[in-house]
C-alpha cells in the first residue's frame, strides 16, 4: 500500500453485534477506495460481533485492505486505538466506531481536501446524526494555519466536536507527539484532543457530511459507569493542569474550568475533600489575578446569584 496520500481508518470492536455489519459495509460502500485499508481491533467482546467481521472479510472483494488485529482481553477503547495506531500504514489516521458508520462520501471528500492542502494536519468532517446535534450551522474556518484560530477552536466543544472519529489526522504528528490514547479512563476523546490541539498547525473543514453517529444506548457515553466516570474525570483534570503550556494558556484554563464545574456539579464526588482538590489543581495553575475570583467562586453557596455570575466572570478574566 502506498504510503502517500493514504488513509488508515481504525475500528475497534466490542459487543457490537446488531451494528458491525452496517459498519463495514459503510467503509466498503465507499466511492473511491484506493490507497485505504482498514484496522479492525478485536477487543474480545462476549457477543458474536467478529464472527460477524471475519466472515465479512473473508468474503470481501475489493480494493480495500482489511486486516484484524485481535486482543488477548479486554483493554477498552483507548487500547483498540492504539493498536490500530501501532500497525497503521497510511499518512492519515480515521477512527471509525463499530456502531457507527461512514456516509459514502466520506472518504472522497477527505481525499478531496488532501487534494488541496497535501500536508494538513487534520481535517475536520460534519457528521449527522439519528438524535439532535448543536453542530449544524456553525460557522467553521475551511482551512487555516492561524495557530491563534487553531487552539480555541479545538478546544471549544461547542464548535467543534469532542469525538476523535470523523477526523483525519496526519499519522506522523500522532507518533512524533507521542499522542496515543490514555488508556484505562472514559472520556478519552476529551483526554486526547487536549493535547493534540497544542501541535496541530493546520486545519479544515468540510460542510459535507462524512460521519453517521448513532446514539447507542448500550455505548459507553449511554451506560456511565461512576466508579470509572470519577476517576477519568480526576485524571482529566490533573494531566490537564499540570499540561497547561504557554500558548494561549487561557483557552486551556477556560476547558479545565467548565471541566471543573461540570465535575463537581455532577454528584460524583461526595465528599469535599475531592471537590477541594480538583479546585485545588486548577487554582495553582492560575494567575494571581484570576485566584481570587474563582476561590471567591468555590466558597459561595451552590445557588448564589452572585456564583452564577463569576462562572462568566472568571472565562473572560482567561482570555485576557
Amino acid at each position: 500500500m502506498e504510503k502517500s496520500n493514504s488513509i488508515t481508518i481504525i475500528i475497534p470492536i466490542y459487543n457490537v453485534e446488531p451494528y458491525i455489519e452496517a459498519c463495514l459495509q459503510s467503509v466498503a460502500n465507499q466511492k473511491m477506495t484506493e490507497n485505504v485499508e482498514c484496522i479492525l481491533v478485536d477487543d474480545c467482546g462476549t457477543d458474536n460481533s467478529m464472527q460477524i467481521a471475519q466472515q465479512f472479510v473473508d468474503t470481501y472483494e475489493g480494493p480495500i485492505s482489511f486486516t484484524i488485529y485481535h486482543h488477548e482481553q479486554n483493554r477498552g477503547l483507548s487500547a483498540a486505538r492504539n493498536t490500530g495506531i501501532r500497525a497503521a500504514q497510511g499518512e492519515y489516521l480515521l477512527f471509525l466506531d463499530s456502531d457507527d458508520e461512514l456516509l459514502p462520501n466520506a472518504l472522497t471528500c477527505f481525499f478531496n481536501v488532501l487534494g488541496l492542502y497535501p500536508e494538513i494536519d487534520m481535517i475536520q468532517g460534519a457528521y449527522q446524526s439519528d438524535a439532535t446535534t448543536r453542530y449544524d450551522g456553525v460557522p467553521l474556518p475551511a482551512y487555516t494555519a492561524d495557530r491563534c484560530e487553531i487552539k480555541p477552536l479545538m478546544l471549544d466543544y461547542d464548535r467543534l466536536p469532542i469525538m476523535a472519529q470523523n477526523r483525519l489526522v496526519r499519522k506522523d504528528l500522532v507518533l512524533g507527539h507521542n499522542l496515543y490514547f490514555r488508556e484505562g479512563i472514559v472520556h478519552e476523546d476529551c483526554y486526547w484532543t487536549y493535547f493534540l490541539a497544542k501541535h496541530v498547525r493546520s486545519l479544515a473543514c468540510t460542510e459535507e457530511k462524512t460521519y453517521f453517529y448513532r446514539a447507542n444506548p448500550n455505548s459507553i457515553t449511554g451506560s456511565p459507569n461512576r466508579e470509572k466516570e470519577t476517576c477519568s474525570f480526576r485524571v482529566i483534570i490533573e494531566d490537564f493542569c499540570a499540561n497547561i503550556d504557554g500558548f494561549l494558556p487561557g483557552v486551556q484554563k477556560r476547558l479545565i474550568w467548565y471541566l471543573l464545574l461540570q465535575t463537581i456539579g455532577s454528584g460524583y464526588y461526595k465528599g469535599e475533600e475531592e471537590r477541594a482538590h480538583l479546585f485545588q489543581c486548577l487554582y495553582r495553575a492560575c494567575y494571581w489575578y484570576e485566584k481570587p475570583f474563582i476561590l471567591m467562586w468555590y466558597s459561595l453557596h451552590k445557588d448564589s446569584f452572585l456564583k452564577a455570575k463569576l462562572v462568566n466572570i472568571v472565562v473572560r478574566l482567561f482570555m485576557m
